[in-house]
């Protein structure tokens, strides 16, 4: 596999991990999962789900521009172009994270 799909999911985990929209995920599972028994009513339970729900979302969400390249472009098989057009779309996606961990 290209070295640039293993970048942009650590961009994307990375964005589930520091991203601001977590605190509001989280709120969403406390209250979907809240009357649910089977599932633990621990706050490190809710903070594993909600970076996951918004690694996730990361992924999909900036894969939507790539994927739309894709379909009107039609570049040979051996481009990478759209993974780097994933890649970019990540990393806009991950700026409010990196502006509240303070790297920028």
């Amino acid at each position: 596999m290209n070295l640039t799909f293993f970048v942009i999911l650590a961009v994307c985990v990375f964005n589930g991990m520091a991203s601001v929209l977590a605190l509001r995920v989280v709120a969403a599972l406390i209250a979907v999962t809240w009357p649910l028994e089977f599932l633990p009513r621990e706050p490190t339970w809710l903070f594993y789900q909600s970076s996951i729900v918004v690694s996730t979302a990361t992924l999909i969400v900036s894969g939507i521009p790539a994927a739309l390249y894709e379909r009107f472009a039609r570049p040979a098989p051996d481009d990478h172009t759209s993974l780097y057009i994933w890649l970019a779309g990540a990393g806009v996606l991950t700026l409010p994270a990196l502006q509240s961990t303070g790297l920028i």
